[in-house]
This record gives C-alpha cells, structure tokens and sequence, in this order.
C-alpha cells in the first residue's frame, strides 16, 4: 500500500508486532482478572528479543502469531462461557471470532493450522462440560433431544473452524486473480497446497543457523539475520533473532510448574496455556525438514502467559512478599533487554561489547 521500499514493507509487520502487546494485556486480563497480571504479559512480550526482531524486518512469523494469540483468546473466551449458563447468542461471538482468526493466521502461514488440534480440543472438552450439566435437565434425557444437541454442535463447529476459515483462506488468493495477464482459477488454492506440502516434506537442505525443536527453549544456537561486513574490525553490527533469556529459560520452569499449580488447584485456565503450548510445539517433533529457532515464536506468548500464571500464584500466595521479586525479574527482563538491544536492532557498536554478550560459544553474532 506504501509502496516497495522498505518502510513500505515493513510498517505492516511492525504494526501487527505492536498490536501483540495489547493483545496479550486483553488476554491475560481475562484469564486472571488482574491489572497488574495483564501488565507483566504485556511488559514480557514487549521486552522478549524475538518480539522485536522478528516484528520489525518484513518476515510473516509476526502476522501469524499475533492471529494465534487472538484465536486462542477468543477461544479461552468460549471455553469459560457455556451457553447453559449464559445467552447463548454470546456464545457464538468469540467462537465465531475464534475461527475467523484461525483463518487468517492459516492463511498467512501454515503453523496456525497446527492449533487446529487445540482448538478442537478446547471446544470439546467445553462441550462435556456443558453436556454435563444439561444431563441434570430432564426434558434433555429424551433421545431426540441429545441427538439435536450434538448435531448442533457438529454443524457450529464446521461453519466456524472448516467453511468460514477455508473461504478467508481461498479469498487470500485475490490477488492472484487480479493480475490482468494470469489465467488462474480457484484451483490453484489446491495447486499450491500440495505444492507447498510436497516441498516441506521433500526439502533435503542443510544451513549453519539450523536448530532442532528441542534446542529453541533454551537459546542454544540464536540466528543472525544480519551482519556488516564493511565495518572496521573493532566495530560491529548485526541483527539476530533469539529470546530473552529470563523469559525464554524461565518459561521452561513455568511450564512444569504451572501444571504441577493447575493440578493441585484442579485450575482449568492452565489447561487452556498447556494446549495452545503443546499445539504449537509437537508438531515441530515430527517435521523432517531443517529448522530454525523463529519457529518458536507462535510459542512464546503462551509461555509468557504461563509464567505470569506462576506470578499469580505467588501474589496469592505469598502476597507482598513476592512482590520485590516479581519487580527484580521484571526489571532483569527489561535490562537484557537494554544490554542485547545493539545486536537486536543492527546499531554499530564496539566489538569488544559484543563478545561480552556472547555466552556461548553457539551463539554466533
């Protein structure tokens, strides 16, 4: 819209990066109703490394999650409303929203479909949670009855989550039909499917920046996107991808604490983090192709929400006690931050500096 220069191209990713920030305050305001909780997912997500790399160089990762985030919470808002016990027209407004979302990140990257598992998922345990309690009304127990239930919810799920995401997921081709020389019809949405499917299943390719799933949780081999080579030799300049360190090794504890939380307090919000984690992850486990670290990127906001889920517990837990130390990870989060933030952006600065950054002997920039 703003033509092909590089503001153009990038002003859009930068703009949805940005609306990341907002979107996991909205999100974690009504997971735990907290204001200052909602601020800790917003300030996490502000500050992790990947955030502002990746948003801000013209790459579609930062499209795609913003859509996850936002079909996971409309989700969430779903799965805590069952219509037993609310209108039951609210109802279908975060579920409709949920699957318009998982459209437009499907169609933007395919990684989102991997949460169409969690989705489902999340809508079926809503579903027995709902078919419970209408088990206790009687006019309910008469066969035709449960019969028009389950085949309402069938067909709600299938407009929402199969034909409204494949119409926005076709209609993304638009452009491709407004070349006036092409000849292409709506075949070429299959076309292009099963081409793309053929060249991630049958790509044979190796890279230095490679990484396995299991390695990108805890920083091991970052990926430099950039690297002056006309600089003299005591100046440096890069741009790299990789997460925040006391977000990203932090996440790792969170998520196994969080569980252990959840199940002691038989807490269904974890349940909601625990399937957009998985979702997003497990695949990766079974991708042959090579990989790299921005692949985890959908992940973290669902890290980042089950660590603020661990600092609840601890306010509630520990009160003002936890307090100074929820504020020093906060301001260790923010201070990272400030001290990787010349290989984050590609200013030049002296290499000496750079080398102290360097922690291990992978992390190549």
């Amino acid at each position: 819209l703003l033509g092909m220069v590089p503001f153009g191209f990038r002003i859009m990713g930068a703009l949805f990066g940005a609306a990341m920030i907002p979107a996991m305050y909205i999100f974690a305001k009504r997971m735990f109703n907290h204001t200052f909780l909602a601020f800790c997912a917003a300030f996490l997500m502000m500050f992790d490394f990947m955030h502002f790399s990746q948003t801000r160089i013209s790459t579609i990762d930062g499209f795609v999650t913003l859509f996850v985030i936002l079909m996971y919470y409309f989700m969430y808002h779903y799965y805590i409303s069952h219509s037993v016990l609310f209108q039951y027209q609210k109802t279908l407004y975060p579920l409709m929203m949920s699957g318009i979302f998982f459209g437009l990140g499907s169609a933007s990257k395919w990684i989102a479909i991997y949460g169409s598992a969690g989705l489902f998922l999340l809508f079926a345990l809503s579903k027995l949670s709902e078919y419970k309690n209408l088990k206790k009304n009687r006019a309910f127990k008469e066969m035709n009855a449960k019969r028009n239930y389950f085949v309402q919810q069938g067909l709600k799920f299938t407009l929402f989550f199969v034909l409204i995401p494949f119409m926005i997921y076709a209609l993304s081709y638009i452009p491709y039909f407004s070349i006036k020389t092409s000849h292409y019809d709506f075949s070429i949405v299959f076309k292009n499917a099963k081409d793309m499917y053929d060249y991630h299943s049958q790509l044979k390719a190796e890279h230095p920046f490679q990484s396995s799933w299991w390695e990108w949780p805890i920083d091991k081999k970052p990926l430099t996107f950039y690297r002056s080579s006309t600089l003299p030799s005591d100046k440096y300049s890069a741009i790299v991808t990789m997460g925040n360190p006391a977000i990203w090794w932090v996440g790792i504890l969170s998520f196994f604490w969080g569980i252990f939380i959840a199940i002691k307090r038989r807490d269904k919000r974890y349940l909601v983090i625990l399937i957009a984690i998985l979702m997003q992850y497990l695949p990766w486990m079974l991708v042959t192709r090579i990989a790299f670290i921005y692949h985890y990127f959908s992940i973290v906001p669902f890290m980042i929400l089950s660590i603020v889920y661990c600092i609840s517990y601890c306010l509630e837990t520990y009160k003002n006690k936890a307090k100074p130390y929820i504020y020093g990870y906060l301001a260790l989060v923010f201070l990272l931050f400030i001290a990787f933030y010349p290989v984050l952006s590609g200013m030049v600065v002296n290499s000496k500096y750079v080398n102290l950054l360097r922690w291990s002997k992978l992390w190549y920039f």
